[in-house]
């Protein structure tokens, strides 16, 4: 799993030229400002929080068994409260219609110190 730090590195925010023109760009590739984005950064920073949020969300029971142990997760569902994964995919074994998923990875033993 990408740590926090790894990510905010991958999506660094870099200058790209086309035909001459400074563009702001994101380090992954996936996302440039239009030229006529009057607010690049706030777009860059939308875009890096999006790309967190996808690669912290859980979709599947199996994804949510390959956790690390102790890890923090929070259901997608209204009014949900943050479980350890493992009673998450406990729960999951006994009710599999539940709509606990996909759910938000909070925290990992590997994030270090809450």
């Amino acid at each position: 799993m990408t740590s926090l730090e790894q990510h905010l590195t991958d999506h660094a925010q870099s200058t790209r030229y086309i035909d001459g023109a400074p563009h702001c760009a994101c380090k992954c590739g996936a996302w440039m400002a239009d030229a006529d984005d009057r607010r690049p950064t706030q777009a860059h920073r939308a875009h890096v929080a999006d790309a967190w949020r996808e690669a912290r969300t859980v979709r599947t029971v199996e994804e949510l068994d390959a956790l690390p142990g102790l890890t923090i997760v929070k259901p997608f569902a209204p009014l949900s409260e943050a479980v350890l994964a493992s009673d998450l995919a406990d729960d999951r074994l006994d009710n599999p219609d539940d709509d606990d998923l996909p759910a938000l990875i909070l925290w990992t033993p590997e994030d270090g110190a809450l």
